[in-house]
């Protein structure tokens, strides 16, 4: 899946006119994502709410924090780590969209 990664991948074809999201590498601009605010909803949409906490992704989603701002139209995300172990607590979750997966 990784490999898949490695440079650019667009996931937002289809949708212009949407809103889109750009995740990009600083060391590398090539490695970047495009994808539909959609698909990034059907992932994090219904977060867990044990009261263990928020973190990476879900945290500056729903929070409107981080790389979600509305502050501006940019963010530096310092811990990487953090936001792929959040991504990772998704993995077997059911979505609307084929293509989330």
């Amino acid at each position: 899946m990784i490999d898949d990664l490695r440079f650019s991948k667009d996931y937002y074809h289809g949708c212009e006119g949407e809103e889109e999201v750009i995740i990009s590498l600083d060391s590398n601009p090539l490695f970047n994502i495009h994808l539909w605010i959609g698909y990034l909803d059907d992932i994090l949409n219904n977060p867990d709410l044990s009261g263990i906490g928020w973190n990476g992704f879900t945290r500056d989603y729903h929070q409107l924090e981080g790389a979600f701002s509305t502050k501006t139209d940019m963010c530096r995300v310092y811990s990487t780590q953090e936001y792929l172990e959040d991504l990772l607590q998704y993995k077997e979750r059911n979505f609307d969209y084929p293509e989330t997966k």
